[in-house]
C-alpha cells in the first residue's frame, strides 16, 4: 500500500511538473507574425487590430487584406537603417481596403514614406462602394486616403527585382507635398474608376507620379490630376525599356508641370531613343507646363487616338519643332494670311490647333478682321470645353436678335444663364455688332472671377486706380468695364496699345483675340501653382 502511494505520489508530481514546465513553454514562445506593419506596428496572430488615431488599422491574413477604417497614421516603423513607412509590407500581394476618411500624416517627417513594400511586391488599394441616397439620389461613397508629407508618397516594389504594381481602384487617393515623388512605382500603375491627386512635391527634382521600368499608367473610368514644379508624369529610368500613358473612355488626365515637363519620358541613355506611347481611346489629357517649356518630349508619331477629333491639349513650348507634339496630336495647317514672322504666328498657330478660333472655309485665318460678339461667345464657351449640345435647345433666347436655331444660339444661352453676357439694357445681345476691347475683359473678369471664383484685380494689394494709372487713356474706360479692364491688364491678359494707350473702346481683331485666349490659358494654370503654394505657405 505504501509503494502504491508512493507511486501515485510520484506520478503526481511528475504531471504538475509537466504542467508547469507547458505552462513555461507556452508563455515564451513567440507569437505567429505577419509581414505588415502600421503605426510603428507589426500584426500578429494574437494582434490583429491596432489603434491609428480615433480609427484602426485590422489585418486578415487569409486575404492578406489590410483594412482601414478612418485610421489617422502618424507614425513610421523602420524597416531597414534610415529606411521608415507608415504602412510596410513584405508580402508578395497586399490589399488595403479603405472604409471612410483615412489618414498618413507625415507632417515634418522628411524620412518617413506613406506606403511602402519590398521589392517585387503589388500592392492593391480599392474600397468597396458604399450605395447611400442624398436629396433623393443614390449615390456611390467611396473610400479615401490622404497623404500628407513625408518622403515618397507610395514607394512599390523598389529596385532590386523587376515588377512592383500598383493598383488603384474604387476609391479616393490625394498625396500631398511630399518631399520625393508623390507615386512612384518600379512597374505597372492602374487606376480604375478612382480619382487620384498628387499636389506638389518639394523638392524640384522629383516629380508627380513615375512608373519606373518598363511600365504602362493605365487610367480606365477614372480622374487623375498632377500638380508639381517637376514633370507631373514620369515613365522609364535610362534603359531601354518601353512605357505607355494610355487614358481610356470616359476617363480624364490633368498634368500640370511649373518647370519641367507635364508627361516625360526618360530616353534611353545610350541611344537617346525616346520609348514610349500615348495613347488617347476616347479619352482625355490636359497637359500644361511653364512659359518657353516643352510640354512632353514624346514625338507626335508615338501618339495613337481612337478618333481623328481627339485632342491632348498642351499649353506652352508653342515654338518647337514640328516632331515633337507641341499643342495637339493633329498637325498645323498653316494660314495663307499668316506668316511665321508674324508677331501673332504663335498665338493663331495655338488656337487653331486647340479648336478656338479656326481659320474660315476660304483656308484663311484673317487676322485683321474683328471679332463679332456672337462669335467671342462661341470661342469662350470652346475655351472652357461647353458641351454646347445640352443648351441647343431650339427654344427662343432672352434676346431679340438671337434666332433660335442661330450656330452661335446654345453659346449665347449658355453664357447668359452663367451671368458672363448679359446683352445690351434694349433687350438685344449685339449679334453683328464688333466686340471691344473693354468688353471682353469685363466677359473675361466675370468668367474667371465671378463664375470660376477666381482672385479680383487687387490679389497683389494693388486697386484699379493703380493698375491702369500708366495709361494716359483711362478715363474713356466705361465705369462699368473699369474693374474688368484692370484685372485683365494686372494678370496679363490684356496690355496696352503701347505703354501709354489702353484703347478700351477699340475693336478686338482675330489675332488679338488669340493672342488673348493664349494668355488666358496660361494664367489658368500659373494661378493653380499659385493657389497651391498659398495653401501651403500659409
Amino acid at each position: 500500500m505504501k509503494k502504491t502511494k508512493k507511486f501515485l505520489s510520484v506520478l503526481l508530481c511528475t504531471v504538475m511538473l509537466m504542467c508547469v514546465l507547458s505552462a513555461g513553454f507556452t508563455s515564451y514562445a513567440k507569437p505567429l507574425t505577419y509581414k505588415v506593419w502600421v503605426n510603428g506596428e507589426q500584426f500578429d496572430e494574437f494582434t490583429l487590430e491596432i489603434a491609428c488615431g480615433e480609427g484602426k488599422a485590422s489585418f486578415d491574413p487569409e486575404t492578406s487584406t489590410l483594412y482601414l477604417e478612418e485610421a489617422e497614421i502618424t507614425k513610421g516603423y523602420e524597416y531597414l537603417p534610415e529606411y521608415v513607412s507608415a504602412i510596410y509590407s513584405e508580402l508578395d500581394n497586399l490589399n488595403i481596403c479603405l472604409k471612410g476618411y483615412n489618414t498618413i500624416k507625415l507632417e515634418g517627417i522628411t524620412d518617413c514614406d506613406g506606403i511602402d513594400c519590398a521589392p517585387g511586391c503589388d500592392i492593391t488599394l480599392y474600397s468597396v462602394p458604399e450605395e447611400v441616397v442624398e436629396d433623393g439620389e443614390s449615390i456611390s461613397n467611396l473610400g479615401m486616403l490622404d497623404i500628407v508629407g513625408g518622403y515618397y508618397g507610395t514607394y512599390i516594389g523598389g529596385w532590386e527585382k523587376e515588377g512592383g504594381n500598383l493598383t488603384v481602384r474604387d476609391c479616393y487617393l490625394w498625396v500631398w507635398e511630399t518631399a520625393a515623388a508623390g507615386i512612384w512605382v518600379n512597374h505597372n500603375i492602374s487606376i480604375e474608376n478612382a480619382m487620384v491627386n498628387v499636389i506638389r512635391t518639394k523638392q524640384e527634382g522629383y516629380n508627380g507620379i513615375v512608373s519606373n521600368v518598363g511600365g504602362t499608367i493605365s487610367v480606365s473610368k477614372g480622374m487623375v490630376d498632377v500638380i508639381n514644379n517637376s514633370s507631373a508624369f514620369l515613365l522609364g529610368n535610362g534603359d531601354s525599356s518601353s512605357h505607355k500613358l494610355a487614358v481610356d473612355a470616359e476617363s480624364s488626365v490633368q498634368a500640370h508641370s511649373l518647370k519641367g515637363y507635364a508627361i516625360e519620358f526618360v530616353p534611353d541613355s545610350e541611344t537617346g531613343a525616346v520609348n514610349g506611347e500615348i495613347q488617347l481611346l476616347n479619352g482625355n489629357i490636359a497637359a500644361q507646363c511653364g512659359e518657353g517649356k516643352l510640354c512632353t518630349n514624346i514625338p507626335a508619331d508615338k501618339i495613337t487616338t481612337a478618333t481623328d477629333k481627339e485632342i491632348l491639349n498642351i499649353v506652352g513650348g508653342l515654338d518647337t519643332e514640328e516632331k515633337t507634339l507641341a499643342m495637339t496630336v493633329d498637325p498645323f495647317r498653316p494660314f495663307p494670311d499668316v506668316k511665321e514672322s508674324a508677331w501673332y504666328y504663335g498665338p493663331v498657330k495655338y488656337n487653331a490647333q486647340r479648336g478656338l478660333i479656326t481659320g474660315y472655309q476660304n483656308g484663311k485665318f484673317g487676322p485683321s478682321d474683328n471679332i463679332k460678339r456672337q462669335d467671342f461667345a462661341v470661342i469662350l464657351a470652346r475655351f472652357n470645353d461647353v458641351n454646347l449640345e445640352e443648351y441647343d435647345t431650339g427654344e427662343p433666347t432672352e434676346f431679340s436678335d438671337v434666332a433660335p436655331n442661330a450656330y452661335y444660339a446654345p453659346a449665347v444661352r449658355w453664357a447668359y444663364e452663367n451671368e458672363i453676357i448679359m446683352g445690351y439694357q434694349n433687350g438685344k445681345f449685339g449679334v453683328g455688332d464688333n466686340i471691344t476691347r473693354e468688353q471682353i475683359c469685363t466677359i473675361l473678369y466675370r468668367f474667371f472671377v465671378n463664375s470660376l471664383g477666381f482672385d479680383g484685380p487687387d490679389t497683389d494689394g494693388r486697386e484699379p486706380d493703380e493698375i491702369l494709372a500708366p495709361y494716359a487713356d483711362r478715363g474713356r474706360i466705361s465705369s462699368w468695364a473699369y474693374e474688368g479692364v484692370a484685372w485683365c491688364v494686372e494678370h496679363g491678359l490684356m496690355s496696352g496699345k503701347n505703354a501709354s494707350t489702353l484703347a478700351p473702346t477699340a475693336n478686338c481683331a482675330r489675332a488679338e483675340a488669340a493672342t488673348l485666349f493664349m494668355n488666358a490659358e496660361k494664367y489658368q494654370a500659373q494661378y493653380i501653382f499659385m493657389i497651391v503654394d498659398s495653401v501651403y505657405d500659409s
